[in-house]
């Protein structure tokens, strides 16, 4: 069973509640959401976890989390070597453990070579934030010449917007997202 878990509204809480019945081997919560008290649940019922990318404190899970903040400096330093100057970071309101260490390795990294980073936000994960923030960041009057977005999904919107919205911005800006879903992102 998967269940996608990028709102907050108590819906997902449910459902999760609702699947722990079904008495799987193990069961795998990603980055951001459900709240950490999902896990705990989990945990009191027997059921074996894995946390991906998640900063949560207790005892028995499996935990996997990548370098975020490491990863967010190479992205700098790749965007540098072909020409960037100008950079932007977009992301989601998400305050995930991830989310915030991209944004701030990025940061930090740009700033170790001199350089300011603008940053963007706006709602929820997915295409449609990504395609707001497009829209924001290219009606500025001075636009950024390489824009890293936070997730691949953000990225995507941000793409189809940059093609609708400025064919020409498109032809010739740099965007990076973090680990793309198959996806091209140029």
């Amino acid at each position: 069973m998967l269940v996608n878990t990028d709102r907050a509204d108590g819906s997902v809480d449910r459902t999760l509640r609702q699947a722990i019945r079904y008495r799987a081997d193990a069961s795998i919560i990603l980055s951001g959401m459900p709240d950490k008290s999902i896990a705990e649940l989990y945990l009191r019922n027997g059921q074996r976890l894995v946390l991906i990318n998640r900063d949560d404190a207790q005892p028995g899970p499996l935990r996997i989390n990548l370098d975020d903040y490491e990863d967010a400096g190479r992205v700098v330093t790749a965007l540098v070597r072909a020409g960037c100057r100008k950079l932007e970071f977009a992301k989601s309101n998400a305050g995930t453990p991830s989310l915030i260490a991209r944004e701030r390795g990025f940061i930090a990294a740009a700033r170790a070579l001199g350089m300011e980073v603008s940053v963007e936000r706006h709602g929820w994960t997915g295409c449609e934030a990504g395609r707001v923030l497009a829209q924001r960041i290219l009606t500025r009057a001075e636009r950024p010449d390489a824009v890293f977005c936070a997730t691949d999904l953000l990225a995507c919107g941000f793409m189809d917007a940059t093609r609708q919205y400025r064919a020409s911005y498109a032809s010739r800006a740099s965007t990076i997202s973090s680990r793309p879903r198959g996806l091209p992102t140029t």
